[in-house]
């Protein structure tokens, strides 16, 4: 039912958010995080179903524990700087990354086999400037068409 007077609707920020830690990890601050497929923050690894967070705000040790035991803050909405394997150069200006660990990307045709890291905003030396994108669900198909 639509709405019939205003209504003061919650908010809250997105750069710092807390998510519970899968059991058994270890996850570095300033390192690569990302979502597993129940929503639970695990470092960066090579794996097609993980969805990039952003850069842990602290570490983690969650190695004798059970999932959600312990949380982490993860910085998102800026672009941070990993390392790369030696496949990104100038010429990849706004393609896609690739996640390789928890603080490494690459680039290449990997989308089945590794998540997405985010789009290379910068070129440097020392490492790769990569900001998040936004993810698209597939739709499912309808069974029968």
């Amino acid at each position: 039912m639509p709405l019939k007077s205003d209504r003061n609707t919650p908010m809250r920020a997105t750069d710092l958010l807390v998510i519970p830690v899968v059991g058994n990890t270890q996850i570095w601050a300033g390192s690569l995080v990302a979502a597993n497929s129940n929503g639970l923050a695990v470092p960066g690894a090579i794996a097609p179903d993980l969805l990039y967070l952003g850069r842990a705000e602290h570490a983690v040790d969650s190695r004798s524990l059970q999932a959600g035991a312990k949380s982490i803050a993860v910085r998102r909405n800026q672009a941070f700087q990993w390392d790369q394997d030696g496949s990104i150069d100038q010429s990849h200006l706004f393609k896609l990354a690739y996640i390789l660990d928890d603080h490494t990307v690459a680039v290449g045709d990997r989308r089945r086999t590794h998540s997405i890291a985010g789009r290379i905003v910068g070129v440097e030396a020392r490492g790769v400037w990569i900001e998040a994108i936004d993810y698209v669900e597939e739709p499912t198909p309808n069974a029968g068409e």
